[in-house]
């Protein structure tokens, strides 16, 4: 019975598997004159683009399918950098 109850447990969709978090080193509110690559010179001291797609993929849902395009207003988490950037 116990077996049973097991194995429908494995069957049933995993809807709320969850990513690592990644912990915010600050929050940053877009000015009328920003960019990704400016905002990743400010706090990670590089604007490649490793750097600022970084800053994207934490804001995606804030920003949209387009890193180039920020709207003034947004606030933005920014992430602290992984190990292989730092």
């Amino acid at each position: 019975m116990e077996d049973q109850k097991q194995s429908e447990e494995s069957k049933k969709p995993q809807f709320f598997a969850s990513k690592p978090r990644v912990e915010s080193i600050a929050t940053h509110t877009v000015a009328d004159d920003d960019t990704l690559g400016g905002i990743a010179l400010k706090y990670y001291g590089n604007a490649a683009k490793p750097y600022y797609m970084h800053i994207y993929e934490a804001n995606k849902k804030a920003i949209g399918d387009n890193p180039n395009v920020i709207r003034p207003g947004t606030e933005l988490d920014i992430p602290a950098l992984p190990e292989d950037l730092k």
